[in-house]
Protein backbone atom coordinates (compact mmCIF):
# COMPACT_ATOMS: atom_id res chain seq x y z
CA UNK A 1 0.00 0.00 0.00
CA UNK A 2 1.08 3.22 -1.14
CA UNK A 3 0.46 5.52 1.89
CA UNK A 4 2.56 8.63 -0.14
CA UNK A 5 0.17 8.11 -3.49
CA UNK A 6 -3.18 10.84 -2.76
CA UNK A 7 -4.95 8.25 -5.11
CA UNK A 8 -4.40 4.96 -2.89
CA UNK A 9 -5.43 6.20 0.11
CA UNK A 10 -8.46 7.76 -1.63
CA UNK A 11 -9.17 3.92 -2.72
CA UNK A 12 -8.14 3.01 0.89
CA UNK A 13 -10.64 5.18 2.58
CA UNK A 14 -13.14 4.07 0.04
CA UNK A 15 -12.54 0.47 0.63
CA UNK A 16 -12.42 0.73 4.54
CA UNK A 17 -15.19 3.13 5.34
CA UNK A 18 -17.50 2.19 2.85
CA UNK A 19 -16.61 -1.43 1.62
CA UNK A 20 -16.07 -0.35 -1.77
CA UNK A 21 -19.79 1.27 -2.43
CA UNK A 22 -19.96 4.74 -4.48
CA UNK A 23 -23.53 4.96 -3.12
CA UNK A 24 -22.75 4.56 0.45
CA UNK A 25 -19.94 7.18 -0.09
CA UNK A 26 -21.82 9.69 -1.90
CA UNK A 27 -25.01 9.07 0.49
CA UNK A 28 -22.28 9.70 3.54
CA UNK A 29 -21.03 12.52 1.97
CA UNK A 30 -23.99 14.45 1.27
CA UNK A 31 -25.72 13.34 4.90
CA UNK A 32 -22.68 13.98 7.09
CA UNK A 33 -19.99 15.00 5.06
CA UNK A 34 -18.27 18.12 5.94
CA UNK A 35 -17.97 21.22 3.51
CA UNK A 36 -14.40 20.55 2.21
CA UNK A 37 -16.07 16.58 1.48
CA UNK A 38 -18.70 17.54 -0.10
CA UNK A 39 -16.70 19.80 -2.62
CA UNK A 40 -15.96 16.45 -3.58
CA UNK A 41 -18.74 14.64 -4.49
CA UNK A 42 -18.45 15.70 -7.77
CA UNK A 43 -14.96 13.59 -8.34
CA UNK A 44 -16.67 10.53 -6.43
CA UNK A 45 -19.53 10.58 -9.05
CA UNK A 46 -17.32 10.36 -11.09
CA UNK A 47 -15.18 7.65 -9.90
CA UNK A 48 -18.66 5.65 -9.57
CA UNK A 49 -19.63 6.65 -13.23
CA UNK A 50 -15.66 5.25 -14.47
CA UNK A 51 -16.45 1.93 -12.61
CA UNK A 52 -19.45 1.55 -13.84
CA UNK A 53 -19.00 2.41 -17.83
CA UNK A 54 -15.87 0.84 -17.99
CA UNK A 55 -16.53 -2.62 -15.71
CA UNK A 56 -13.16 -1.85 -13.37
CA UNK A 57 -12.68 -1.51 -9.98
CA UNK A 58 -9.99 1.65 -9.43
CA UNK A 59 -8.89 0.29 -6.43
CA UNK A 60 -8.35 -3.10 -8.10
CA UNK A 61 -5.56 -1.13 -10.11
CA UNK A 62 -4.05 0.55 -7.41
CA UNK A 63 -3.87 -2.09 -5.03
CA UNK A 64 -2.36 -5.49 -4.26
CA UNK A 65 -4.58 -8.07 -3.55
CA UNK A 66 -3.19 -8.22 -0.46
CA UNK A 67 -3.89 -4.56 0.27
CA UNK A 68 -7.89 -5.28 -0.69
CA UNK A 69 -7.96 -8.34 2.06
CA UNK A 70 -6.60 -5.91 4.15
CA UNK A 71 -9.16 -3.08 3.61
CA UNK A 72 -12.04 -5.53 3.66
CA UNK A 73 -11.21 -7.09 7.17
CA UNK A 74 -10.56 -3.21 8.10
CA UNK A 75 -14.21 -2.25 6.47
CA UNK A 76 -15.64 -5.51 8.95
CA UNK A 77 -13.93 -4.00 12.06
CA UNK A 78 -15.60 -0.42 11.29
CA UNK A 79 -18.73 -2.13 10.67
CA UNK A 80 -19.22 -2.97 13.98
CA UNK A 81 -16.58 -1.34 16.40
CA UNK A 82 -15.69 2.39 14.40
CA UNK A 83 -12.64 3.88 13.86
CA UNK A 84 -11.07 2.63 17.20
CA UNK A 85 -11.50 -0.91 15.49
CA UNK A 86 -9.84 -0.06 12.52
CA UNK A 87 -6.75 1.33 14.19
CA UNK A 88 -6.33 -1.45 16.39
CA UNK A 89 -7.05 -4.31 13.46
CA UNK A 90 -4.93 -1.69 11.53
CA UNK A 91 -1.77 -2.00 13.52
CA UNK A 92 -1.84 -5.56 13.78
CA UNK A 93 -2.37 -6.24 10.08
CA UNK A 94 0.01 -3.65 8.75
CA UNK A 95 3.76 -4.92 8.35
CA UNK A 96 6.47 -2.76 9.22
CA UNK A 97 8.09 -1.52 5.65
CA UNK A 98 11.21 0.14 5.53
CA UNK A 99 11.19 3.51 4.06
CA UNK A 100 11.45 3.94 0.59
CA UNK A 101 12.90 6.33 -1.77
CA UNK A 102 10.99 9.04 -3.46
CA UNK A 103 10.80 7.14 -6.68
CA UNK A 104 9.64 3.49 -5.20
CA UNK A 105 6.81 5.46 -3.60
CA UNK A 106 5.34 6.98 -6.39
CA UNK A 107 2.45 5.01 -7.79
CA UNK A 108 2.65 3.34 -12.09
CA UNK A 109 1.15 6.28 -13.34
CA UNK A 110 3.24 8.62 -11.61
CA UNK A 111 6.24 6.96 -12.39
CA UNK A 112 5.26 7.48 -15.93
CA UNK A 113 4.21 10.78 -15.94
CA UNK A 114 7.78 11.81 -14.66
CA UNK A 115 9.59 9.06 -17.96
CA UNK A 116 7.11 11.08 -20.16
CA UNK A 117 8.17 14.62 -18.71
CA UNK A 118 11.66 13.42 -18.69
CA UNK A 119 11.10 12.52 -22.42
CA UNK A 120 9.92 16.04 -22.80
CA UNK A 121 12.78 18.00 -21.56
CA UNK A 122 15.47 15.96 -23.57
CA UNK A 123 13.56 16.77 -26.32
CA UNK A 124 13.74 20.33 -25.53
Amino acid sequence: MDFADADSIRMIIHECLFGGSWDEEIKWMEEQGSEEQKEELGMTRSLKEFEERYGVEIAELLLTPQDRENNRTLYEAYKTGGIEAIRIIGEEITPPRAPAGRWQQASKHEKARRKKRKRKKKRK
